[in-house]
C-alpha cells in the first residue's frame, strides 16, 4: 500500500495517470485480502457502487471506527 500510494503521489515512477491531477492522494480504507485476484475483484465491485453507495460505506467505516 505505501509504494502503491507513493506511484500515485509521484513520490516515485509510475501511479495512475488520473491521480496525477488529483494530488494528494490519501488512503481512506484498506483491508487485508488472500491474494491480488480477490483485491481486484472487491475494488471493481466498489467502482461499480453508485457515489452515495460508497459515501454510506465510508461513513459506516469511520462510525465504526468511532472517527466521526
Amino acid at each position: 500500500m505505501e509504494r502503491r500510494l507513493k506511484q500515485h503521489n509521484g513520490e516515485i515512477k509510475g501511479g495512475a495517470k488520473y491521480t496525477r491531477s488529483k494530488r494528494p492522494c490519501n488512503t481512506l480504507y484498506c483491508v487485508s485480502v488472500e491474494n491480488r485476484s480477490v483485491a481486484l475483484k472487491k475494488e471493481a465491485a466498489f467502482k461499480k457502487l453508485s457515489r452515495k453507495k460508497k459515501e454510506e460505506f465510508l461513513t459506516n467505516y469511520f462510525l465504526s471506527l468511532g472517527s466521526i
